[in-house]
């Protein structure tokens, strides 16, 4: 059976470090595909690039990876995204790739009973193993009194310092970002004018 990761999230931008976490993803759990869900940015993320140019900036960055493919489902609910997936891929294992701030939210996820328990959620980390780990068990014990039950395993992979908001800092700034995404995204972000306001 095909080994799939979800990995949902605005990537507003995607960068160096999303990169890695799905390299890293497909190494440790042997995973046969990587299918990347831009997500329709939600309403207090006033910041977000609009949807089209966030999917060309993924379809650009993955292109060189045999392994990751691009779904523009334009979803903004994670139960939308994997029913939609399901139907397109039955037969999988399904995996939800997913940083620590992110999986922090699952207890307020629309339909989460419908979704939880359907995947093995693989956690990046955002800090120190010893520190995380009692922040998953944390959320796991959340569920676990509404019923919910989680499969998850952590990514073994140092936390990045990279991140969205430090790529548009620094596009605000109008300084360099070679470093921090791909060089087609940066190209992409210096040719539309992205981030700088």
């Amino acid at each position: 059976m095909p080994r799939r990761a979800i990995f949902g999230g605005t990537f507003n931008p995607i960068h160096c470090a999303h990169l890695e976490m799905a390299c890293a993803a497909c190494e440790q759990f042997h995973l046969d595909e990587v299918v990347w869900v831009p997500t329709l940015a939600p309403h207090y993320k006033s910041q977000a690039a609009p949807f089209e140019h966030r999917l060309a900036m993924v379809e650009q960055a993955i292109a060189p990876y045999p392994q990751f493919t691009l779904a523009g489902l334009s979803a903004r609910f994670a139960i939308e995204i994997f029913t939609a997936l399901q139907q397109q891929k039955p037969d999988t294992h399904w995996f939800w790739l997913i940083g620590l701030d992110a999986f922090a939210t699952l207890p307020r996820w629309v339909d989460r009973h419908k979704l939880a328990s359907q995947c093995d959620w693989l956690i990046a980390p955002r800090g120190e193993p010893d520190k995380t780990q009692p922040q998953i068990h944390r959320i796991e014990r959340q569920l676990q009194a509404e019923g919910i039950t989680l499969r998850w395993q952590m990514l073994d992979r140092s936390p990045s310092p990279i991140s969205s908001s430090l790529v548009r800092d620094r596009c605000q700034a109008i300084l360099p970002i070679a470093k921090l995404v791909p060089m087609p995204v940066q190209t992409y972000i210096q040719q539309h004018g992205l981030y700088r306001s």
